[in-house]
């Protein structure tokens, strides 16, 4: 039995990117190598691969639900207007769909809290970077870990991200050549401490944020109990190799096909005179100069003919269509939301269909949200424990002390003005809602004044609102 091979979190990481983006031969590589060799016998043969790529399907469209609306705070807070500017300035629901993209790809997303000309910043960090110390499955510090170069020469650059501080290190490599960063090496290949003004003169060595937090934040897939997140495409793999295989089979097999083997009588060639001159051996080539021609003896007395693939493509399609099915299954992702399928005529036997998509979304936001709540946090603390920085926001710092967050993430699939109107009908024809309340929730621009003129005009049979 061949040798499983174990692939380090980066290793994992630059594999689910190449799904992603379909470089889903570089992936599986060895796998069709070894295939064409026991099919060929041959360790290498030039082969067609054909990727259709629904991991970039799924992904996206995640992130789409996800964030199909901006990140919305609860509207009473007295700095809304700081957290506001906040979010333009990260340019946050920007960021929020990469980081829901990147963190279906890998399986995890960082976000870290940065000050820039004393303004505050949420920054997406490649988790390839990451490396955090655990202690009893509890974090106890972040450590980005990273090759810089220097006249010639390799460094590694450490910045450690402890609560109430940030320490910036520069290493000589303990070995000549590394090249990779890992979990289980992340200290191993540290060699002599050296300061790092030498390299950045404007940087501390340390850095005190008036915090008690990491200000770093980790965005699983999953909620599973582990240190790291699951991609979005762990389970998938063999499905999309064998999605990809059939595709490619069917193509290399209409290729063949695509100019078959003809098959003519001998009295449709003629003897070859150059070769005969060069080699004395007879030779028959065909008189209309065609390609894969092969002469039938004459005594056969059959007619010509070519020989076709005359098999039916429905049941190839029918299997390519149930993997695609799998692959949706599995990821919960509704059939209708990213290729042709029947789709349900009414908004709620829609959301019927989705019942699966809009759970899944419901539950990555639940991942999400007491870290987005943690982040605004400390970003109010980063705000209130430094004067520059609460200085540098002016007025926007309104309230005495820092505040509550909420997040309102709204419907996961937006109800319609139609539906919501429907509904409204129906609670007050179920006498769960009274007629003001409906003619209030229909129309919240109006006044209370107005909302009464409605109520009258309906009374006296002019619905104005319908």
């Amino acid at each position: 039995m061949a040798e499983i091979k174990q692939y380090t979190r980066q290793e994992n990481y630059d594999n689910f990117l190449n799904i992603y983006k379909g470089n889903h031969y570089a992936v599986f590589e060895s796998e069709l190598l070894d295939k064409v060799k026991q099919r060929t016998g041959h360790e290498k043969a030039r082969m067609i691969y054909i990727a259709l790529n629904f991991a970039k399907l799924i992904v996206n469209k995640f992130a789409d639900l996800m964030f199909l609306n901006p990140l919305k705070l609860n509207q009473n807070l007295d700095n809304l207007g700081l957290f506001e500017e906040f979010i333009q300035n990260s340019k946050l629901n920007a960021l929020n769909w990469r980081l829901a993209v990147y963190t279906g790809i890998r399986g995890d997303g960082i976000y870290r809290l940065s000050v820039r000309n004393n303004r505050v910043f949420a920054d997406y960090v490649n988790p390839s970077i990451w490396f955090p110390d655990y202690e009893g499955g509890e974090i106890t510090r972040h450590i980005f870990e990273w090759i810089v170069e220097k006249n010639g020469k390799n460094y590694i650059r450490r910045e450690v991200y402890e609560k109430g501080r940030v320490l910036n290190e520069i290493y000589k490599p303990k070995f000549k050549d590394v090249d990779l960063i890992s979990d289980e090496n992340k200290y191993d290949i540290l060699g002599t401490q050296l300061d790092i003004k030498e390299f950045y003169p404007g940087l501390e060595p340390e850095i005190s944020t008036g915090v008690d937090s990491f200000l770093v934040y980790h965005f699983k897939n999953d909620n599973v109990e582990d240190n790291f997140g699951t991609s979005e495409f762990a389970d998938l793999m063999p499905l999309f190799d064998e999605l990809n295989n059939r595709i490619t089979q069917i193509s290399n097999i209409l290729d063949v096909h695509a100019e078959p083997e003809k098959f003519y009588p001998e009295s449709y060639f003629e003897v070859d005179n150059v070769f005969y001159e060069l080699y004395k051996k007879i030779r028959y080539i065909f008189k209309k100069r065609e390609s894969n021609v092969y002469a039938i003896p004459q005594e056969e007395k059959i007619q010509p003919f070519a020989l076709t693939w005359d098999a039916k493509l429905e049941a190839c399609f029918s299997e390519i269509e149930f993997i695609m099915d799998s692959i949706l299954s599995m990821a919960e992702m509704a059939p209708h939301l990213v290729y042709m399928k029947k789709v349900a005529e009414t908004e709620n036997a829609i959301r019927m269909q989705l019942t699966n998509t809009i759970a899944k979304v419901i539950r990555r936001r639940m991942i999400y949200e007491p870290l987005f709540v943690q982040m605004f946090t400390d970003f109010q603390d980063l705000v209130y424990n430094n004067e520059l920085i609460r200085g540098e926001y002016g007025d926007l710092v309104v309230a005495n002390d820092p505040e509550s967050i909420s997040i309102d993430w709204g419907e996961p699939i937006p109800i319609s003005e139609r539906e919501r109107l429907e509904i409204l009908e129906k609670k007050v024809k179920m006498d769960a809602i009274s007629e003001r309340r409906k003619v209030r929730e229909a129309n919240p621009e109006l006044t209370d004044d107005e909302v009464e003129t409605e109520l009258q005009e309906i009374a006296k049979g002019y619905n104005t609102i319908s």
